[in-house]
């Protein structure tokens, strides 16, 4: 994961079967069930009662039993039964309720044969069976057909392929330009999320907690992309910077965050089991996991691998206590007992993304604590996303049944694409570069005149954060921060102009935000802040030593200093600083400063300051402006 650049990106692996090794065996199973319950419903359509005849009509397609019972009340409840049905694969799909669709087959089949007497439609008896087994063949023809379909444009996207190259993933770590008014002023309404106390959680959206939408992703990225902002602005800073992402990590423990589980676990797993991160849940343990990593990584402080520091408390008489170590020690597990090599989220479903998060926070753990825990791993979880997890013509597969091996083949977008590469390249930077080339030269391109032409389908048009359609900043959010990481400066510009432009944000009480939902403008404020491989460099190295070491701002009062730019060369310390209120006199505290120094206060003539025997002082400023202060040793 941290080698030095690849001279070529790494080819589409042609699959002649239509699925890999593991999902095949799955779906194979799958189909074998399905087959056995039609032959059941078949031969019992040879009985000679109606009623055993309708419940045989009715095991062979969902509500067909209701047809054999005739008349406009059986084709009425037929129609009932399909949307139901559909109904059923929904909450499936969405809530991990394996159980609904079954039950509403077995229902309705039941029905049927309660609602059959003698004026039955014997049509059905023969055409059911007939439209079941030909809709089965044409199926499977038409999937074969368009798998090697698929093979053809693999083999056409591997000649560009071989002619592009790698990137270089390796370079030194740098601060980029200090934050404008308007980037602290975007700033402002991630850091207002984490400073409210932690009871609050107002200006979050609470509309379902069992998908997108859910308000832990908006306090997960909110966390990300504070700690993209400390990494690549402001690294010699922690105060209301490292308060607030605290803060978003203890959020993580109210009970409205991860109640769900008990409910997925339930009817997805059959499970009496609240506990958020014993057993599946990457979803949660890992982001969990990930937010910690990156705390620890940006602030240096450690509170939350003290043993027992993350107590879920589901009453008053029981709690799951964890701490970053138990949490990545139940990931791990997860990740070694699973055949696939990879983690479930919603009880059945395996999500790319949600895996690339588990295993980054296993990687951030193994680099801050010493342990191996992705070593036993990493070979079978890599192998799996190329081998089970690919597209027929090298796209990212998002979602998987664990137990079916089926997938949601609309899920295949732009958008799935540039979110699966942005956790990708931190752990796979070939398997990244390779869907980044696909990306960029048929779905993402900017024409000759300098326009963005980019193909956008259904889940690329849509605010996850409320399921609403015709959002086009729904996608070019995850792609902007995307092109950062990948280092395309050029397409992160359009893309931000773009987005400013078909949205604009409105800026109130020196707070800027875009009307759309909070967990869109938490994934803008990680793409705004984001650099070359930003994402990268937090996950696999962290910060430099001059970084961890050096002088640091240790706290300004918030809103009234907004610290623009905070860096060390281990020696000195740069700031640049703006007035956030109109409250225009502050004071400054310094730690790691050199003990017993004196430090001249370049910006300031005549000032300076001295740290005491633990290597802290503190400053009086009068901030009408900005500021641009630098302590050097005198």
């Amino acid at each position: 994961m941290n080698s030095s650049a690849q001279p070529v990106v790494p080819p589409i692996p042609l699959r002649e079967a239509t699925f890999g090794p593991l999902i095949g065996k799955r779906v194979t199973r799958f189909f074998i069930v399905l087959t056995l319950v039609f032959l059941v419903g078949f031969g019992l359509t040879f009985s000679e009662s109606p009623n055993v005849i309708a419940l045989g009509v009715g095991m062979q397609f969902p509500g067909a039993g209701f047809l054999y019972t005739g008349g406009i009340l059986g084709v009425f409840l037929f129609l009932l039964t399909l949307v139901f049905f559909g109904l059923a694969a929904f909450a499936w799909f969405g809530a991990g309720m394996i159980v609904a669709p079954p039950i509403v087959w077995g229902l309705a089949a039941l029905g049927a044969y309660g609602l059959a007497d003698n004026n039955s439609w014997n049509v059905f008896v023969y055409a059911v069976p007939t439209i079941v087994v030909l809709g089965a063949v044409v199926g499977a023809y038409k999937r074969r057909r368009q798998h090697l379909a698929e093979l053809e444009v693999a083999k056409e996207r591997n000649r560009y392929l071989a002619k592009a190259t790698s990137r270089e993933r390796d370079g030194a770590i740098t601060v980029s330009e200090e934050m404008s008014p308007e980037e602290l002023a975007s700033l402002r309404f991630v850091l207002d999320l984490g400073l409210q106390p932690l009871e609050s959680f107002e200006g979050f959206d609470f509309l379902d907690q069992f998908q997108s939408a859910a308000t832990r992703y908006q306090v997960d990225y909110a966390q990300y992309g504070l700690a993209i902002a400390q990494f690549t602005r402001t690294p010699a800073f922690t105060g209301y910077m490292q308060k607030a992402q605290e803060n978003l990590i203890k959020k993580k423990l109210d009970k409205r965050m991860w109640s769900y589980w008990f409910l997925e676990n339930l009817w997805g797993n059959f499970r009496f089991d609240a506990d958020p991160i014993r057993k599946d849940n990457v979803m949660y343990s890992g982001n969990t996991g990930l937010m910690i990593g990156l705390y620890e990584t940006v602030n240096q402080d450690y509170q939350f691998s003290a043993p027992g520091s993350m107590p879920f408390k589901w009453n008053d008489k029981k709690s799951f206590v964890y701490d970053f170590g138990t949490i990545s020690e139940a990931v791990a597990r997860n990740y070694r007992e699973s055949e696939m090599g990879l983690m479930v989220c919603e009880p059945n479903w395996l999500y790319n993304m949600c895996n690339c998060i588990g295993m980054s926070s296993l990687v951030l753990h193994d680099r801050l604590h010493g342990t191996r825990h992705v070593d036993a791993i990493y070979e079978r979880w890599q192998q799996s996303l190329n081998e089970e997890f690919l597209t027929g013509d090298g796209r990212c597969v998002a979602i998987r049944s664990s137990r079916l091996g089926i997938t949601l083949p609309g899920l295949t977008s732009m958008t799935s694409d540039a979110n699966f590469i942005w956790y990708l390249n931190a752990l796979d930077p070939g398997h990244a570069d390779r869907l980044w080339a696909i990306l960029r030269k048929e779905f993402a391109k900017i024409t000759p005149e300098g326009e963005l032409d980019l193909t956008l389908v259904g889940p690329d048009k849509m605010d996850v954060g409320t399921y609403k359609g015709g959002c086009d900043m729904g996608g070019c959010t995850v792609l902007m921060e995307t092109a950062a990481e990948m280092g395309d400066l050029e397409l992160w510009n359009k893309l931000k102009a773009y987005i400013e432009k078909e949205n604009p944000p409105v800026t109130k009480d020196g707070v800027r935000r875009f009307e759309v939902s909070t967990i869109l403008n938490t994934i803008y404020i990680m793409g705004l802040f984001a650099r070359p491989n930003v994402w990268r460099d937090l996950i696999n190295n962290g910060m430099p030593e001059e970084w961890k070491n050096g002088p640091l701002l240790s706290d300004a009062p918030y809103p009234d200093v907004l610290v623009a730019k905070a860096v060390s060369d281990g020696t000195r310390l740069d700031l640049v600083l703006r007035p956030g209120s109109d409250k225009h006199d502050a004071v400054l505290k310094f730690q790691r400063l050199k003990p017993d120094t004196r430090y001249k206060v370049e910006g300031m003539p005549g000032a300076e300051v001295v740290a005491d025997g633990e290597g802290c002082s503190q400053l009086a400023i009068e901030l009408g402006d900005r500021l641009e202060l630098s302590l050097i040793p005198a």
